[in-house]
Order: C-alpha cells, then structure tokens, then sequence
C-alpha cells in the first residue's frame, strides 16, 4: 500500500490520501489479518514533539481506517518520530513531505504481533502523561 500524507506539523491527514485510505480499508477487509501502522515525521522540531506528533498520525489513520468499517482490532498504531526519515532537515517543506507519512504494514507473526500495545499516543491530562488503551472488540 502506498503511503498515508501529512501537512507539516499536522495529524490531519491530506485529502489527497483519501483514494489511498479507501484501498486500504477495502484490501484489509477482503484480506482479513493483523496491520501495524507506523507514524513517521520530517526531521524539522524537536525529536520528543515528532514522537509525539507521529504518533498521533498513526493513530488518526487507525481512526480513518476504523470508520471505512476496518474491524479496530485488526489495527496497531505505534509511532517513530524522525527516525526514519531520510531528508534533511534543511530542505525545502516540499522535500520534507515524504518523510511525514504513515506506513501501514501486515504483520504475520502472532509472536512479533503481541509486541505491539495497541496504541502508543500518550494522552496529556491535568499536567500527567496516562497511557490510553482500548479494548478490543
């Protein structure tokens, strides 16, 4: 599957994504398993807020997917912040933007499978960070 598009400082997913996520659902409805989505970030910003910020875009792709009728429990979201990225910081947005992007990825192995929570996004609430975990279906 291609990959899923953000704006630059965004977990907003770009329209232009929207074809990409209807293929998405589809092929994991008909092929059925077990998906880990992987948020990435450009390398611009402070490496802990692109953790966060990819994160949040792994889990709005989950969201999208969820709402094209993806059985939730079938999806995983983890983020990796700039790690992955392979442009330079220095380089113009345009350049930047295939670095901000959700990689969604079948995962086989029931082993490598329960290595994942299901969601990484660290919800901030009353000066605390909680981790937030939904239960499968």
């Amino acid at each position: 599957m291609k990959n899923i598009y953000f704006d630059f400082d965004r977990a907003t997913i770009k329209s232009e994504s929207n074809d990409r996520l209807d293929a998405a659902a589809n092929l994991i409805k008909t092929d059925g398993g077990n998906y880990l989505l992987e948020g990435q970030t450009d390398k611009k910003g402070a490496a802990a807020y692109n953790l966060d910020l990819s994160r949040r875009r792994a889990a709005a792709v989950v969201a999208a997917l969820d709402a094209r009728g993806v059985d939730a429990g079938s999806l995983k979201s983890i983020g990796v912040g700039e790690e992955k990225a392979v442009v330079p910081e220095n380089a113009s947005d345009a350049e930047r933007q295939q670095d901000r992007k959700v990689v969604v990825r079948a995962i086989e192995d029931a082993t490598e499978w329960a290595k994942y929570q299901k969601s990484d996004v660290v919800i901030k609430k009353s000066g605390t960070k909680v981790r937030v975990y939904k239960k499968k279906k």
